[in-house]
């Protein structure tokens, strides 16, 4: 799978979404559901009119692409190499149980 292009600016939305999965306390945060739409976007584009179709594997792609950069984060950032396997863990759900807990809150 090809990473999906980082947003110009400063916001990595996986990036964001692993550092929440690792240090929060589990509250609410409007950024991490910003770059959680970001990441299942990039997977599921908008055609020219607007139309998204939805892809029956996109929450499989998306806990991928968070493995993969969970995977990067570990190696280059001390506070990730602690918690990685509590990271994983999250996203080791099946694609069914993943959707859910995205839809639920994480």
């Amino acid at each position: 799978m090809q990473h999906p292009a980082k947003p110009s600016g400063s916001r990595d939305a996986a990036a964001m979404v692993l550092g929440y999965l690792n240090f929060s306390s589990g509250a609410f945060d409007a950024a991490v559901w910003r770059g959680m739409n970001d990441l299942y976007a990039a997977i599921e584009p908008a055609d020219g009119d607007g139309t998204v179709v939805e892809r029956p594997d996109a929450a499989d792609l998306v806990a991928a692409e968070l493995r993969t950069r969970l995977a990067d984060q570990e190696s280059t950032t001390p506070a990730f190499r602690d918690a990685a396997a509590m990271v994983l863990g999250y996203l080791n759900f099946s694609s069914g149980a993943f959707d859910a807990a995205v839809w639920r809150g994480m």
